[in-house]
């Protein structure tokens, strides 16, 4: 993503100040008043998508939705369609922001490819994205003294567009594909608060970190996410780095969705994202309990409206009395999608920093790629799929296999496929990083 310009700042700095109050007691609120507050949003967005984009005029019309005819939630369970990624996709001119073709520099992008693999460009403006901004504080407040000095240091894919907000609440950054050991010493020398990281380059690191340095660094929360974890992992975990391990649940599309609080309950945050439980196959709302897909509803992001979308994800919701006074509906029995990792060269490389590499030929080689799947065949072989755009060439084949040969070795062979259909697992699963390779 690209910094953050003076004028956004400012813009976000009054909407951050406008809305803080509001947003630390949102949580606290009776049920009544949050469904209230949810559907004032979620009409809003509705006119607003209407009015402004095309994929879902035309598909409003199609099954005779007007906003004008949702007049509760019970509306808008039961008259919505869903969406799905495959749709948008197929539909995608008609989905993007309409004045995107002469205004994109005001847009902030970021990429998905989630559960599925399947490649998504999302695009915010930055002044709406002050929501997000107040997710990820109330994140952190929701497990440790969140004070405008406490400093956080992410190892993640990319940059935030800001390191702080007017220099309170600092921040540092680590590219995930950073070397191991330097990443190590870099926390070492901010001595950071909070750590926030993917689950399974955390355990990397675990393996590197001495008892003595993890005693000194005295961190008061990690906190990890976009991978599927365990609570026996985090557990492991929080003994050996000596601070509790908690986890998040977000996506591109949605944003903050979930998030476990002190006594581990992942709370949805439902002035965020209007979350529903819906059978797979049939699409019926399923009762409080019950195991089924994740649908939200993005109650921020106006430049692409995620409306019932089909997250891909299973859990259930229940409505549950917890002691840090939360009201917000509790998320439970997730199961996401797991990725694997690859084992070469006797080295490990964590399906965090195998999903970032594979992002980075998009993002800082800007191949055209319109999606992708890195498969590894055996301990010498990897091959990467892709779905290939107008503007790639034969040579960027070439940069592909020198980009990945850099990090994985010379000697392992490295194989492109260009595919119209990417390799689904044996239960007709797509995931970005496969390993064939028996998983010890």
């Amino acid at each position: 993503m690209r910094k953050y310009n003076l004028s956004e700042k400012v813009i976000l700095f009054s909407r951050i100040l406008l809305n803080f109050i509001k947003f630390k007691r949102s949580p606290h609120n009776s049920i009544s008043e949050i469904e209230k507050e949810q559907f004032k949003k979620i009409k809003k967005i509705l006119i607003y998508a209407y009015n402004n984009n095309q994929f879902y005029r035309e598909k409003f019309d199609k099954f005779g939705v007007h906003p004008d005819k949702i007049n509760n939630l019970e509306d808008f369970r039961t008259k919505v369609p869903f969406t799905t990624k495959d749709e948008i996709l197929a539909n995608y001119e008609k989905f993007i922001p309409y004045d995107l073709k002469y205004k994109k520099d005001k847009y902030l992008i970021g990429k998905s490819s989630g559960s599925s693999g399947e490649m998504l460009t999302i695009y915010h403006r930055p002044i709406d994205t002050y929501n997000y901004i107040l997710g990820r504080y109330r994140i952190f407040d929701m497990v440790t003294n969140y004070t405008p000095f406490t400093k956080v240091f992410y190892v993640y894919t990319s940059p935030f567009p800001a390191s702080s907000v007017m220099g309170f609440y600092p921040s540092y950054f680590v590219e995930t594909l950073n070397n191991i050991h330097d990443t190590k010493i870099k926390i070492l020398n901010v001595n950071p608060d909070i750590l926030n990281i993917y689950p399974s380059h955390l355990i990397e690191l675990s393996k590197i970190f001495q008892e003595e340095e993890t005693k000194n660094l005295k961190l008061k929360a990690i906190l990890v996410g976009s991978e599927l974890s365990t609570q026996k992992q985090r557990d492991e975990l929080s003994k050996l780095f000596n601070c509790k391990v908690y986890d998040e649940y977000s996506s591109e599309e949605l944003g903050w969705v979930a998030a476990q609080c002190k006594y581990l309950n992942y709370h949805i945050f439902e002035d965020l994202n209007f979350i529903e439980i819906v059978n797979p196959d049939s699409g019926q709302l399923l009762e409080n309990g019950k195991v089924g897909e994740i649908v939200g509803t993005n109650l921020c992001n106006y430049s692409m409206p995620f409306i019932r979308y089909k997250q891909g994800d299973l859990a259930s919701i229940n409505y549950k009395k917890c002691g840090c006074g939360f009201n917000f509906k509790v998320l439970n029995n997730l199961i996401g999608r797991k990725n694997d990792s690859f084992v070469l060269n006797n080295k490990v490389f964590s399906s965090s920093f195998l999903l970032d590499l594979t992002y980075n030929l998009i993002l800082k080689l800007n191949l055209d790629i319109i999606d992708f799947c890195l498969i590894q065949t055996n301990k010498e072989n990897v091959i990467m799929q892709i779905k290939k755009g107008k503007s790639f060439t034969k040579s960027d084949q070439k940069k592909i296999i020198n980009y990945l040969s850099s990090y994985f070795g010379n000697n392992i062979n490295i194989e492109i496929e260009v595919v119209k259909e990417l390799y689904k697992t044996k239960k007709g699963k797509r995931n970005p990083i496969i390993s064939l390779v028996e998983q010890k």
